[in-house]
């Protein structure tokens, strides 16, 4: 089978994604559809390796890669939310 195992979920979600940046500058929608493009190509990566297009564990790095950067993030939002200013009340910075 060729595409489509999931009924091409990730061209959904992109299409939400697309939509959410129509006409707006507002940035936390920015965000929003930012994350959903990701998810979208982690979908992907999912459905075509299902339908036998990539190889069958290919799909596993594109979730990796993605977890990563959600751990980056993570990672930087508790050194600025909590280090940071712990650090300024010390005066190390």
């Amino acid at each position: 089978m060729s595409g489509g195992s999931m009924n091409y979920a990730y061209s959904k979600v992109r299409m939400i994604a697309e939509q959410f940046l129509e006409g707006s500058e507002e940035p936390l929608r920015r965000v929003v559809a930012t994350e959903l493009f990701e998810i979208a190509d982690v979908l992907k990566a999912i459905e075509w390796s299902d339908s036998g297009d990539t190889a069958p564990d290919e799909w596993k790095d594109h979730v990796r890669n993605y977890l990563a950067k959600r751990r980056i993030d993570l990672y930087l939002n508790l050194i600025a939310d909590y280090m940071i200013p712990w650090f300024l009340g010390v005066g190390l910075l």
